[in-house]
């Protein structure tokens, strides 16, 4: 730019000087003028001001908060420069001292163990002095001093000196648990005192301290074993006949391995797995069912040849059953059927072939085609294509046309049963699966099946008969059949006081003021029950707890300052404490920086001062001390043990045996597989047996010894309980494996029984291919094998594969071409040689070589001379097959002449495969022949092309090996050429092949791969020690290793000691190589930079200690500036932004909620409120300042109401009355009422005394001052104003302008052209003559006229016609569209396209009969009407009928009567009966007595699985809830075959349990008409109720087709009876096995237990009594048990057992017992026929038996009268 003057340079603003921007400075120190940022000038500048000589005014500009602390130089802001009000938490400003300090003072000392100043600040810590420890108290923690008696170590543990304690220091209170003090002795013993001995091994001295242990406790202090639960002992075994054995050495009780006797082994005790495999010998079987085979074990030799037949036969050579038949003429194909040369259908065509059906005729069937108005489906059935409804006449097919019996079941979509003739069907006809629900069928009778317990009786209102019908119902339920109400059950209850009930309709209600003081629990009346200010002043009472003021409510300076105290004040409006210390820790105690205790720890033990003999302190308890302390801090003497009883000994805590009992059985270790110890007898079901001496032995198990048995039943313990012979039904299945000889009859295989399952995979057929594998090895005559390459099948004949038809696949072989015209062979092909052809001679003689070669006649002519050979003409291309067959060898014709154009090869064309010209047979002949190279070897002159899939193979000697020559898929042309000379090639799997003489003797380096291994051994001898090296000529030598490493002959090498130098050491050496280091190792350390390491073995590197350095100090200053969440003051605004809020919360412990300040969402400048400076008085308000609105002041919350101290202008407008009596000067007022009374006083103005008007005004020039009337009269031109008078009635004007307004009181009449419009007044109309429109819109779009006969609206648009401008739309024609009528704004009405849409309900009035008709034209104009017709039947009832036209006809089809049935194909329905009562009642439209009525619920697209169909909901209000549901649903997804026939469905009922709404299945009919209850909906069980007739039975009857059925029956005596075919068995499944099996002999066999309410059926239960309480008394539940007294005796009362009870008493004592006989009991000894009380002698057994509840007869061992 130019050159300019400083004046004339550019003003650059304040606001605009950036730091970057440049100045011009002399630079005097270079003599020059240069360039400065302005940043740069203001930085160095600031250090080049003189001192003090920047004025104050000159930092005002500073903005606050910008300068930094650490611009501030230290020591530079004194403590008067630090607003005082901004200084509290203990700290004061002392001005006369001039600094800032604590305001604390106390004297400065030392107390426990912490140690401070006078301003209260902690300077130190020491151990605590003994002097400021509590003293130790019986109840307190604290220090002890150490005297006569006790030791204490320089640790300060403290214990009981040696020696130091006598017996007198112990307070004999304190002696206890088993140690007493004797004084007289002068010593502490136990004071137990019991009399020395052993017991169970163990020896004790008088004080009850074990002195010795045997190894064994001694037999005789065992208690013997006994058969009760809890009478566990010792026994011993007999030494022979009780079954078991002892090893004396080790304990180990086992059953004798001499064998149990068939007596000890119980019945049913041999399981399957206790049988070893073949156990079972073919003497052991008696009787085997087929069933037990396993499938595929039984071969074709087991089989009773003569046991097979119809059809099938046993062929031994080749080892298999198989057909007996064979067609004739062998395997074909008939009908479209495929059968094998034994008969047996191979396949099934899809259809039978066309040309094997016979042409239908006039007279003969046969097949046909259709066409002419007939179609056939795909499934082949034939019907008259396009036959409608129309075409057939009504009712045209008659009962006559269908045949009888031809509407069968499946014809039957559901019949009415109006349909079905009253008295003719039998209950007996139901689905018994369909009478349910409390129904039955019994006795041919339909009947409930129900009985009520009780017979008919009454309650709750309700009466009901036996059956359970309810016949009749109470209007209320009786009050005593309603159980009254309690505080946990519903109930009826009575009205009491307070309370008062309508009679009328049963409210009850609270009594007015009936809930008084007694009425209302304490604590009852909640926050929620009290109204809004309901607690007043006066209902609060004096002593209120500050607790009651809401959190955080209570501002500080409500609080009397001088309330505050011991170091609290109040300052800045917040109270706090004005102490200040270093917060620590110290002897347990944390405080803070105020002094405050935060928290307590245990007082560390270096804390504590040391006890000593002269000072109190601290001490330890020594683990080996005797003594024991607990968590308070109690010193006692320490326990040893837990003081119980064990083995007979009772001890105390302190190890103490303070008495002995005898061993109890619970004493005893139980003995177990591997540990001696003590056992007990089972009460029951057990073979063992002790007696009074301990003696154990086996029981006898009441089996009579045999060896003659061959089934044992075996208990759980091996023993057996029973002994039979074995039978079928004994024997479970065993693999065939287990038959190792004899001959199974083929009468044990059931007739149908092998099937296919029973054959293993190859059993029959193998499979393979001959050409892949060659044959298989036959294992069997009359195996068959199966190429499934060339799809041939062969059997085996036991020496060879036979094909099964002579003709298979490859077996025809072309032999060469035969001129017939000279009977000669023409040519000959490699496989025409084979067999012996030769040209120009006759076909050889057919034999089994010949056989499957043919020639083809390609000359014509009657051969002459073909052995066995066709005689006729033979035509080309006719063939000459040989076939051999069971008859013999031939030469046959088969003639292909016929079926070809072209007879001679050379017209047979043909499509070269190999590449070749030929078109023709001949020439294609000829080419093969010239061209090819036959079998037996040729030329080839060009390339022979193998393409990529195939190969060259060379065959050795025949067998199923070959030499196979193949490639890879060459990527581009390559060439292996073969050497001219002779030898071997060699492969890649050669081995030892090449030799010497092969390898050149000029092979190279380069010759050898680089990953040539070549073998050590192969080299020359090398030195021990020695290494290989190149050498000065470039050569290997060997040379010994020399320097400072040595290498051995093993090849380890070693550096030689001391020759390792710094020197040599040029490289890194890996960490891993050197010693690491730790903090007591010197070593290498891993350096790390990362501030976030969590190593302990990484070193950190000088950034990563500076990085966390700065980190941590910027961490310092970051919590140095900010607010500790304790609390913190700020010096500088606290911001809270984005209208956050500023919340405090209330105490935790109450719950979350808070109290918040927040700023509005917008201000519109920046608002500050400056807090009072005071404390309120108590009801103050806060309010703005008068005078200066942001500063806020306290307010007395009063309004001053006097009159005279109002204030404002306009009162309230809610205030409309006043008694005031004046309102002073009124600017005005304005009364809109009537002034009632005299206005007195002076009024301004003349309108008090006026009678004319101060200014005279004129009016059309006529002057008027009120004084007189004036008339005022003027020419038209001259008439001003706006009105004419109403005088004028007349006028001659033709136009009178624009008018904004025009009355006409009378007619108007509108002329037009050829038509008029009149208002007629008289009519009150506006009428438009004929053809007269009116019209709207600016093209006329809406006309409304009427001619001479016909009304008209014409719109160009839509029309709508709205009621009060569009608030209700009452019609709407649509333009090209529907017509919508509509009523209350809601349409109902619509034309549609294909007739009208009618929504919601319709009335249609009319005094008897209402229709709503559709009328349809067919194409004559003949209507076919369909209409709904209301009929009146009496005033108060009418019937909706509806009706259609069928066939011209038109006839009612559906009617809703006045009874609110729906009657569907009928007028009247039934009118007796049930059907009178049903709503719905279909009845057929057929005019037979057979037309049925049929009910279609439809689903309108195709269903898939699971569907529903259609479903009857049966509700029971208005709500539409649904009690009980059917639904018909798709079983499976329809046609899926896309032929309409897989309509598979189902039935399934649902029922609404109690006290729920959802429906849940109970019952399924599926498709094949299997019934299923409660599927899957989670039910443990299905109910399915049976109700019986009262004379007859209700039955489940089990049908599967034949004659034999099997059904459950409750009889006409309501007996249940299952009834089970003849001869077949009953078998009842549990958990998926046999639970009970009931065979045709009426014998029940129990897989599992049988067991009553008693228990188990083959143990009787026990009833153990010890006779504690004196005579046991029977009671009604010991009935079936057995009774054990182990004392006394037993009393047997009257009226406690029923006829027929039996009780066992077992006298379980060493003494006699006494049954007495109770008072009205008679017992009967049956050895003495004497009654009374009996007695029962030691161990004794009697059996009571009950005739009566009062007789009874006894029986038993040790048994006599009392």
């Amino acid at each position: 730019m130019a050159d300019l003057k400083i004046s004339q340079l550019p003003t650059l603003a304040e606001s605009d000087i950036a730091a970057t921007d440049e100045l011009a400075v002399v630079d005097t120190s270079a003599s020059q003028t240069s360039k400065a940022t302005v940043k740069a000038l203001l930085e160095k500048g600031f250090t080049l001001v003189d001192t003090g000589s920047v004025p104050s005014t000159a930092l005002a500009g500073i903005p606050s908060g910008s300068v930094s602390s650490g611009t501030v130089v230290a020591g530079a802001i004194t403590y008067d420069k630090i607003d005082a009000n901004d200084i509290g938490r203990g700290l004061s400003v002392d001005t006369s001292a001039g600094n800032i300090g604590l305001s604390n003072s106390v004297t400065a000392g030392s107390k426990g163990g912490i140690v401070f100043n006078q301003y209260g600040l902690v300077t130190g810590t020491q151990n605590i002095p003994s002097a400021d420890l509590p003293l130790s108290t019986t109840s307190a923690v604290g220090g002890v001093s150490v005297s006569t008696g006790l030791a204490i170590s320089g640790a300060g543990a403290l214990s009981i000196a040696t020696g130091g304690v006598t017996y007198d220091m112990l307070d004999s209170a304190d002696v206890g648990r088993g140690l007493s003090i004797d004084s007289s002795a002068g010593n502490i013993g136990i004071s137990n005192s019991v009399s020395a001995g052993s017991k169970s091994g163990i020896s004790f001295n008088a004080q009850g301290l074990i002195t010795g242990v045997s190894a064994l406790i001694p037999s005789a202090d065992l208690p013997k074993a006994g058969t009760s639960t809890s009478a566990i002992g010792g026994i011993f075994v007999a030494s022979s006949g009780s079954g078991l054995t002892l090893d004396a050495s080790t304990g180990e009780l086992k059953v004798d391995t001499a064998g149990l006797s068939s007596a000890q082994i119980g019945t049913g005790a041999v399981q399957t797995g206790n049988l070893d495999s073949g156990a079972v010998t073919d003497a052991k079987v008696t009787d085997v069912s087929g069933a037990k085979l396993l499938a595929g074990t039984v071969t074709y030799d087991k089989i009773d040849a003569n046991d097979i037949s119809r059809g099938l036969s046993v062929d031994t050579s080749a080892g298999n059953i198989g057909l007996s038949n064979s067609v004739s003429g062998g395997a074909a194909s008939k009908a479209g059927i495929s059968y094998d040369q034994y008969g047996q259908i191979t396949s099934v065509a899809a259809l039978i072939p066309a040309t094997d059906l016979p042409a239908a005729t006039t007279s003969t069937l046969g097949a046909i085609s259709v066409s002419n108005g007939l179609s056939v489906t795909a499934g082949g059935a034939l019907s008259v294509s396009g036959i409608t409804n129309a075409m057939l006449g009504t009712d045209s097919v008659q009962t006559s046309q269908i045949q009888n019996n031809a509407v069968n079941n499946d014809k039957i979509s559901g019949v009415s049963g109006a349909k079905v003739t009253a008295g003719t069907l039998s209950p007996n006809a139901l689905n018994s699966s369909n009478v349910t629900n409390g129904l039955t069928v019994s006795a041919g009778n339909l009947q409930i099946d129900n009985s009520v317990s009780g017979g008919a009786a009454s309650f709750a209102g309700i009466s009901y008969s036996a059956a359970g019908l309810i016949t009749s119902v109470s209007a209320l339920v009786p009050s005593s059949d309603l159980p009254i109400a309690s505080s946990t059950a519903l109930g009826a209850i009575k009205v009491g006081s307070n309370f008062s009930i309508d009679s009328s309709t049963g409210v009850l209600s609270i009594d007015t003021d009936g809930i008084t003081q007694a009425n209302l629990s304490d604590d009852c009346v909640g926050t929620a029950e009290l109204a809004a200010g309901a607690v007043d002043n006066t209902a609060l009472g004096t002593g209120l707890s500050g607790a009651k003021i809401s959190n955080n409510t209570l501002p500080a300076v409500a609080i009397v300052s001088t309330d505050l105290d011991r170091s609290i004040n109040l300052s800045g409006n917040k109270i706090g404490i004005n102490n200040a210390v270093t917060a620590a820790t110290h002897s347990g105690i944390a405080f803070n920086s105020e002094g405050l205790i935060t928290g307590t720890s245990a007082i560390l033990s270096t804390e504590l001062p040391i006890a000593s003999s002269s000072a109190v302190g601290a001490v330890s308890v020594a683990s080996n001390s005797g003594l024991a302390v607990t968590a308070g801090g109690a010193l006692s003497l320490a326990t040893t043990t837990s003081g119980q009883t064990i083995n007979g000994f009772v001890y105390n805590d302190f190890g103490q045996i303070t008495g002995a009992t005898n061993i109890a059985s619970t004493d005893l270790p139980k003995a177990t597989t591997t540990a001696i110890g003590a056992v007990k007898i089972p009460t029951s079901s057990s073979p063992l047996a002790v007696d009074a001496a301990g003696t154990l032995s086996i029981a006898a198990s009441g089996v009579v010894a045999s060896t003659n048995v061959t089934k044992f039943d075996v208990n759980a313990q091996g023993f057996v309980t029973n002994a039979s012979a074995l039978t079928g039904a004994d024997i479970p299945a065993h693999s065939a494996d287990l038959c190792t000889s004899g001959t199974l009859p083929i009468a044990r295989i059931g007739t149908g029984q092998i099937d296919k399952s029973k054959f293993s995979n190859d059993s029959t057929t193998v499979f393979g291919s001959i050409t892949q594998t060659g044959f298989p090895s036959g294992t069997f005559s009359g195996q068959l094998f199966f190429d499934s390459v060339e799809e041939d099948l062969y059997l085996y004949d036991g020496a060879a594969w036979q094909p099964i038809t002579t003709l298979t696949k490859g077996s025809l072989k072309f032999a060469g071409t035969y001129d017939a015209n000279t009977s000669t062979v023409a040519a000959v092909t490699a496989s025409g040689a084979a067999i012996g052809l030769t040209v120009g001679q006759q076909l050889p003689t057919p034999n089994e070589n010949t056989d499957g070669s043919y020639v083809i006649v390609s000359v014509g002519g009657t051969p002459t001379g073909i052995p066995n050979g066709p005689t006729g003409q033979l035509t080309p291309p006719d063939y000459i097959l040989s076939v051999s067959n069971s008859s013999g060898s031939s030469w046959v014709e088969i003639d292909l002449s016929t079926t070809t154009s072209n007879p001679t090869a050379a017209n047979v064309s043909v499509t070269s495969g190999w590449g070749g010209s030929s078109s023709t047979v001949q020439t294609a002949l000829a080419e093969l022949s010239s061209g090819k190279i036959g079998v037996g070897g040729g030329n080839v002159t060009g390339v022979l092309k193998i393409e990529n899939a195939g190969s060259l193979q060379w065959e050795g000697s025949p067998n199923t090996f070959e030499l196979t020559l193949t490639v890879e898929d060459p990527t581009a042309d390559r060439t292996l050429t073969l050497p001219d000379r002779t030898g071997t090639l060699i492969t890649d799997q050669d081995s030892a092949t090449v030799t010497s003489a092969m390898v050149s003797t000029d092979l190279s380096n380069t010759n050898i791969a680089a990953n040539a291994a070549i073998a050590f051994t192969k080299l020359a001898g090398l030195t021990a020690g020695n290494i290989l090296v190149g050498n000065s000529s470039g050569e290997v030598a060997s040379v010994a290793m020399t320097g400072h490493v040595a290498i051995s002959d093993s090849g380890a090498t070693t550096i030689q000691a001391s020759s390792v130098a710094d020197s040599m050491i040029t490289g890194t050496i890996s960490a891993s190589k050197l010693e690491a280091g730790s903090t007591s190792n010197a070593g290498v350390l891993q350096l790390v930079d990362s501030t976030s390491s969590s190593s302990t073995t990484l070193a950190a590197t000088g950034a990563s200690v500076k990085s966390a350095y700065d980190l941590a100090s910027q961490a310092d200053t970051t919590a140095s500036a900010a607010a500790a969440k304790s609390g913190a003051t700020f010096t500088g605004n606290v911001i809270i932004s984005d209208a956050k809020e500023l919340r405090f919360g209330e105490v935790t412990s109450t719950g979350s909620n808070y109290i918040s300040f927040k700023a509005p969402d917008s201000i519109a400048s920046d608002i500050s409120l400056v807090w009072p400076d005071t404390a309120p008085s108590a009801g103050q308000i806060l309010k703005a300042n008068a005078s200066n609105a942001n500063q806020l002041e306290w307010s007395s919350d009063a309004i001053d109401v006097a009159a005279a101290n109002l204030t404002g202008t306009t009162i309230a407008s809610n205030v409309v009355t006043s008694s005031l009596t004046t309102v002073g000067t009124l600017g005005s007022l304005t009364v809109s009422g009537t002034i009632s009374g005299d206005v007195t006083g002076a009024l301004t103005g003349n309108a008090d005394t006026a009678t004319t008007l101060a200014t005279a005004r004129a009016i059309n020039g006529v002057s008027f001052d009120g004084s007189a009337d004036i008339t005022v009269t003027a020419a038209a031109l001259t008439l001003t104003g706006t009105s004419l008078n109403s005088a004028i009635t007349g006028s001659s004007l033709t136009a009178v302008g624009t008018l904004t307004g025009l009355t006409v009181d009378g007619d108007v009449q509108f002329s037009g052209a050829a038509n008029n419009v009149v208002w007629d007044k008289s009519d009150n109309a506006l009428e438009f003559a004929d053809n007269a429109k009116a019209t709207f819109g600016d093209s006329g779009d809406l006309a409304i006229w009427h001619n001479s006969s016909d009304n008209f609206i014409d719109t160009k648009w839509n029309l709508t016609i709205r009621k009060d401008a569009g608030a209700e739309t009452l019609a709407k024609f649509n333009n090209n569209g529907a017509v919508e009528l509509y009523h209350d704004n809601v349409k109902t009405f619509e034309t549609i396209s294909t007739g009208i849409t009618i929504s919601g309900s319709r009335n249609v009035n009319s005094v008897d009969d209402a229709i709503l008709k559709f009328g349809i034209l067919d194409s004559n104009g003949n209507e076919k009407k369909a209409q709904i017709t209301s009929n009146k039947v009496s005033d108060i009832h009418s019937t909706l009928e509806f009706g259609t036209t069928i066939s011209n006809s038109y006839g009612e089809r559906m009617r809703i009567d006045s009874s609110g049935r729906l009657l569907l194909g009928t007028t009247t329905g039934s009118t007796s009966g049930a059907s009178n009562n049903a709503f719905l009642s279909v009845v057929g439209n057929g005019a037979s007595a057979t037309g049925e009525g049929q009910l279609n619920l439809w689903k309108k697209a195709a269903p898939a699985a699971d569907n529903v169909l259609g479903q009857i909901n049966f509700c029971g209000d208005t709500s539409g809830d649904a009690g009980a549901v059917i639904k018909g649903e798709a079983d499976l997804a329809w046609d899926q075959g896309g032929d309409n026939t897989d309509h598979a469905g189902r039935l399934t009922f649902f029922t609404v349990p109690d006290n729920s709404s959802v429906a849940t299945e109970r019952m399924r009919i599926d498709k094949n008409g299997v019934v299923i209850l409660n599927n899957g909906n989670g039910h443990t069980h299905a109910t399915l109720i049976l109700s019986k007739a009262d004379a007859g039975a209700a039955k489940l009857e089990f049908d599967v087709g034949t004659a034999q059925k099997a059904y459950i029956e409750l009889d006409a005596a309501e007996d249940l009876v299952h009834y089970g075919a003849t001869g077949v068995s009953q078998v009842f499944y549990a958990g998926g096995s046999t639970a009970l099996t009931i065979n045709a002999s009426q014998n029940a066999t129990f897989a599992g237990t049988v067991s009553d309410s008693k228990g188990d059926l083959r143990r009787i239960p026990a009833n153990e009594q010890t006779g504690s309480g004196g005579s046991y008394l029977l009671v009604a539940a010991d009935a079936g048990k057995v009774v054990r007294q182990e004392a006394v005796g037993v009393t047997v009362n009257t009226n406690v057992m029923t006829q027929g009870a039996v009780v066992t008493i077992i006298n379980h004592s060493g003494s006699d017992q006494t049954i007495t006989q109770g008072s009205g009991f008679t017992l009967y000894n049956t050895a003495t026929t004497n009654d009374g009380s009996k007695t029962l002698a030691s161990r004794g057994m009697a059996t009571i038996w009950y005739s009566a509840q009062d007789v009874g007869y006894i029986s038993g061992a040790g048994l006599t009268d009392a």
